[in-house]
């Protein structure tokens, strides 16, 4: 799989991406193996980075709905709730998920939310997310 491309900064494009990554591991590969669950954090890194997941996201909804803007948490924000309904539209079109779809989707929504939650209690003071260049590598 390769790393997702840097127009992945809405919450539309890190869902698209992270449907995507189910289909190829769907057919290709187990998803726990370190070299795919890198993939997948490359995902989350990215929509880390964009303040599309965490706190900046909820900061962004709350400011938003003071507005009084009608709009949907999903639009604003990536979690594991909002990615385990999108999946299941896009990647299963609605269908019953396999015990190995099911375990899956498992793990994707529980890594997402336990790897933001980290962040945001604990950031890492080298973690920045350049905007401006080609590549955004995740940290080593």
């Amino acid at each position: 799989m390769q790393f997702p491309p840097k127009e992945h900064r809405t919450t539309a494009q890190i869902y698209a991406a992270i449907a995507n990554y189910c289909r190829i591991m769907d057919d290709n590969g187990y998803w726990g193996q370190a070299e795919y669950k890198f993939d997948y954090f490359r995902i989350v890194y990215l929509a880390f980075g964009n303040g599309l997941c965490g706190n900046r996201a909820r900061n962004k909804y709350s400011t938003a709905v003071k507005r009084k803007r009608s709009l949907k948490p999903s639009d604003y924000a990536v979690c594991g709730e909002f990615i385990a309904d999108h999946v299941q539209r896009e990647w299963l079109n609605g269908r019953q998920p396999s015990p190995n779809q099911e375990g899956m989707l498992r793990d994707l929504t529980l890594w997402w939310d336990e790897w933001a939650y980290a962040w945001d209690k604990n950031p890492i003071p080298q973690f920045q997310f350049p905007r401006n260049r080609q590549d955004n590598p995740p940290p080593t």
